[in-house]
């Protein structure tokens, strides 16, 4: 966590506080747990079972060939990153010998040469050993356990182009590989296997030399006596990259896809060895391809791949009782919902997700059990992430977003908490999305947004007693959408947002609900802010996150304003990811912070308070004005923010500790308040650096730590 060193050039006692405030991180909304993770990976994974938990290893995610573990926890229901693999890999195979998995094979690196190298998991120590390479190289090969020996055949050899019947066994003990009777049927790739009372059953695949060819056979392999023996070909048509899971000892097969890539299937079979039957149960819901299916015999998990050329994102279970595919939410992570706060508990609703894109969920954060229960879901049409929410007289009033991603809405629905129960209200007289909202004596505001092509700086006020849309004065300035407001007694504050052309705006409004009128204050700092969230105690205003004008990455900083000073200053940052369209609320004396999106193909479930009245990790100088605060430690360039500087040019230099000049800059001041860039130190060594600040008729020395 970052600190701030700061300095009075009228030095009358300097105070130290070594307890720093941070943000701590709650339960990821949707769960008691924290830290649910989502992992994007392809179909070429490796999967085993150990204990009852499943792992999904390496595959392919894009175009790139992935070292990634997963371990999948069925009681919890939620994914745990594990340690790297050594080696990223697609298509590569596992078996489980007596609780010790073993993963080899597949493309390898960059080039994706097909590799015969195979490594062991040890569970308890999540650590993975390499062990002896595969006679051959192979990649799309399939792998079994039997009575303490491993498997591994079919595939595509080194060449890449041929496609091979030929089967190795692996013995532990001896840490080798024997050959053993080559596979009956034509040589494949992209096959499928299972294990079923001793025996092992590989079938479907492909092979594309001399010409492509599909198939639905299967085969029988018999470990005593080495023989492999048909039995009844899949029922449906031919294809490859099947979806396999066991469950209460059944192996049960399905999906794939023919040589259209877009022509996958949804049927699902299983197999009875007693009568050599394939029997089929319900479809899955839609065709899959290029899928991930797991089990551990008790649970059956299928999903991702593409459907036509459709990506999925969603995940199944079967139940085998009601022989029905049930939706596994894996995820909770939303983007751009809504939230008021009533009576100590945080509502979060809509938004759009992961799995389920655009939904109408509803969840309370109880901040006395610190617990997230689900409450009823927002009638209408769900909305993507452009709805708004605020709170007045112990009720909840949802209004805006858009219906599809594309038509706004004008409907305003009212929550109450007692009976959890939603009722529909007067509608607003325009549609929008991405407005501004804030709440002055009792009423709300909705300011601006996104109006299909228009960007609209029109404000409405809402009075809940009437349950009526009344129009107040627009806010001066351009139309915008994605601006963050807040509201301190009797003003409305709305900060940035964005403009015509992709503007990112840094101008800063207040409404006054006495006056009915607008006044300009200090402007936001010149990068300017969006889709930043915000939030106001009684006396201070707070802008989380979001995105500034400059930057191609969303931010972590929180800003506190001051409205008797009108000014800007920067508080403790979220040290743990950037969020954009996330949520913010300030109850019972704490800020919460969370949801969101981070740049990067998940939205973020987490949750994070921080109790703005203690300290926050400052050196703070007593009765000092003007005054110096850094950055410390710092890895780059840190910034140096000043308060109440006379007028005039200082010289700021940085020195080593051995006293050499590393840097120096000379810089006009005019502001009272404001912040500096000091730059080239970003190749400085690791250790203490020293920052001198000379004009003004005053010169101090700032120490500061330096790190990598």
């Amino acid at each position: 966590m970052k600190k701030f060193l700061l300095l009075s050039f009228l030095y009358l006692g300097l105070v130290s506080v070594s307890l720093a405030q941070a943000w701590q991180q709650l339960n990821d909304i949707g769960s008691n747990q924290r830290n649910i993770t989502v992992p994007d990976f392809g179909g070429d994974v490796a999967k085993f079972s150990i204990s009852g938990k499943t792992f999904l290893v390496c595959g392919q995610v894009s175009s790139a060939l992935s070292n990634k573990v997963y371990q999948f926890d069925y009681t919890n229901k939620q994914w745990i990153k594990m340690n790297n693999f050594p080696d990223a890999l697609g298509t590569p195979v596992a078996f489980v010998l007596n609780n010790i998995a073993y993963v080899g094979s597949g493309y390898s690196g960059t080039n994706k040469a097909i590799n015969k190298k195979f490594w062991k998991y040890t569970e308890a120590t999540d650590s993975w050993l390499s062990i002896a390479d595969m006679p051959v190289a192979r990649a799309g090969a399939v792998g079994f356990g039997l009575q303490n020996k491993g498997y591994v055949g079919l595939g595509t050899d080194s060449t890449g182009n041929h496609t091979r019947k030929e089967f190795f066994e692996y013995t532990p003990e001896t840490n080798s590989w024997t050959a053993i009777a080559d596979y009956a049927g034509e040589a494949r790739s992209n096959a499928m296997a299972f294990t079923l009372n001793g025996l092992a059953y590989a079938g479907t695949g492909i092979t594309s030399y001399p010409a492509s060819k599909l198939f639905n056979d299967f085969w029988c392999y018999n470990p005593a006596q080495n023989t492999w023996k048909q039995i009844a070909s899949y029922p449906g048509e031919a294809r490859y990259h099947c979806m396999q899971f066991t469950l209460a000892n059944i192996p049960y097969v399905g999906a794939g896809v023919t040589t259209n890539f877009f022509n996958a299937f949804n049927d699902f079979h299983y197999y009875v060895d007693s009568n050599d039957t394939w029997v089929p149960v319900t479809n899955f819901p839609f065709s899959l391809n290029y899928g991930v299916s797991f089990s551990n015999n008790v649970h059956a998990m299928v999903g991702r791949g593409t459907s036509g050329q459709t990506t999925n994102s969603k995940m199944y279970e079967y139940n085998p009782k009601a022989n029905q595919w049930e939706f596994f939410r894996e995820s909770h992570g939303v983007y751009g919902a809504a939230s008021f706060a009533i009576d100590g508990k945080m509502y979060v609703v809509g938004g759009q997700t992961y799995d389920l894109g655009v939904n109408s969920d509803m969840w309370a954060y109880d901040m006395a059990t610190k617990e997230w229960q689900k409450m009823a879901d927002l009638p209408g049409q769900p909305r993507r992430y452009e709805l708004k929410g605020f709170a007045i007289g112990g009720y909840g009033y949802v209004v805006a977003g858009s219906l599809n991603g594309v038509t706004p809405a004008a409907d305003c629905w009212k929550y109450t908490p007692q009976t959890n129960t939603w009722s529909i209200m007067d509608s607003m007289p325009l549609p929008r999305n991405n407005p501004a909202v804030f709440v002055v004596n009792n009423k709300g505001y909705v300011c601006g947004g996104r109006m299909g092509a228009n960007l609209l700086n029109d404000l409405w006020e809402y009075d809940p007693s009437l349950n009526q849309w009344l129009q107040k004065p627009s806010m001066p300035g351009i139309g915008r959408e994605q601006a963050a407001a807040f509201s301190i007694d009797s003003n409305g504050y709305v900060v940035g947002g964005h403009g015509p052309a992709n503007a990112v705006l840094s101008d800063f409004w207040s409404y006054n609900a006495y006056t009915n009128t607008w006044q300009r204050k200090a402007d936001f700092f010149s990068e300017g802010t969006y889709l930043a969230s915000a939030t106001a105690s009684s006396t201070d205003g707070y802008l989380m996150n979001g995105r500034d004008g400059k930057s191609t990455v969303y931010s972590t900083k929180v800003w506190k304003y001051d409205p008797k000073a009108d000014l800007w200053s920067e508080y403790t940052s979220n040290p743990n990811l950037p969020i954009a369209l996330g949520v913010s609320e300030y109850i019972n004396g704490k800020l919460y912070l969370g949801l969101g999106s981070s740049l990067t193909a998940q939205f973020n479930s987490t949750f994070f308070e921080i109790d703005p009245s203690k300290p926050t990790g400052l050196q703070q100088a007593i009765g000092a004005e003007p005054r110096l605060a850094i950055e410390s430690p710092f890895t780059h360039n840190p910034s140096l923010f000043y308060a109440n500087l006379k007028p005039a040019t200082y010289t700021i230099s940085a020195y080593d500790a051995q006293g050499k000049l590393l840097s120096s800059s000379t810089e006009k001041i005019v502001k009272a308040e404001g912040q500096l860039e000091l730059k080239g130190l970003e190749n400085a060594a690791e250790g203490m650096l020293f920052i001198k600040v000379l004009g003004g008729n005053e010169s101090k020395t700032i120490r500061v730590l330096k790190t990598d």
